[in-house]
């Protein structure tokens, strides 16, 4: 959980090439914060807290700020002009699977 943890902050910074600036926390490095409510059900006996947040998904975040702005709190997303980008990113995500498929 830990590895798959650091391939998903750190590995996706140098992927971007932006690992001097992103990806870890570090002094001068850019940071978001997510917090997650733990005590739901599905991480209910998770004795790692970290191993139960790779397990059991990012939908259960109860606080995301994104640049100093709050963009989930409480689970839901604040700006609902934010789904005006979910097509966009499909398009995104389809075109970087076929570039390495």
């Amino acid at each position: 959980p830990r590895q798959a943890l650091e391939l998903a902050t750190l590995g996706g910074a140098r992927v971007l090439h932006r690992d001097q600036e992103l990806g870890s926390l570090e002094a001068a490095k850019c940071a978001d914060l997510s917090l997650w409510d733990l005590s739901a059900l599905e991480f209910a006996g998770a004795a790692d807290p970290v191993a139960a947040l790779v397990h059991c998904g990012a939908q259960y975040a109860d606080l995301v700020m994104v640049n100093g702005k709050i963009r989930v709190r409480g689970g839901r997303l604040v700006d609902e002009h934010l789904y005006e980008f979910i097509p966009r990113q499909r398009e995104i995500s389809r075109k970087l699977v076929a570039e390495d498929g």
